[in-house]
């Protein structure tokens, strides 16, 4: 199986970072004060926020796509793609504060359904590549 996308690992730490910020938050807001109650609120919802994305993340295989010998592409969720069947790839980066990350979101459209890839490492060189493969089946589908 060659692989085309990978999932970008670094996100994950990011998130138990921001975790470890929300339970720090949350174990120093020990007073009875409302700032203290303000403090200890701000924690949960950070705890929360990351919780959720990370389990989003942690769900997902670490080899995002894959393409097996012959030529179809699998996907998370046991998805079976030929590459005949594609009719659009975007991806979009991932960004923050003006500043746009190698890794972001791959979006494949077929004629049946749309699959959208989050935390994709290089995502533009993967949505180039699964667009050269949709152009190339093309010719040998008619």
């Amino acid at each position: 199986m060659e692989i085309i996308a990978r999932k970008k690992f670094g996100i994950g730490g990011l998130y138990l970072l921001y975790a470890l910020l929300g339970a720090l938050l949350l174990w120093g807001s020990t007073e009875n004060t409302k700032l203290s109650k303000a403090i200890a609120i701000t924690g949960i919802l950070v705890l929360l926020a990351c919780a959720g994305v990370m389990i989003d993340f942690f769900r997902l295989p670490h080899v995002l796509i894959a393409k097996d010998a012959d030529g179809i592409l699998h996907l998370p969720k046991n998805a079976r793609v030929l590459p005949t069947e594609i009719s659009d790839v975007s991806y979009r980066r991932a960004s923050a504060k003006g500043i746009q990350y190698q890794w972001g979101s791959v979006t494949i459209t077929t004629y049946a359904e749309t699959y959208k890839l989050r935390y994709v490492e290089d995502c533009e060189a993967v949505a180039k590549e699964l667009t050269r493969l949709m152009y190339e089946a093309a010719p040998k589908a008619q």
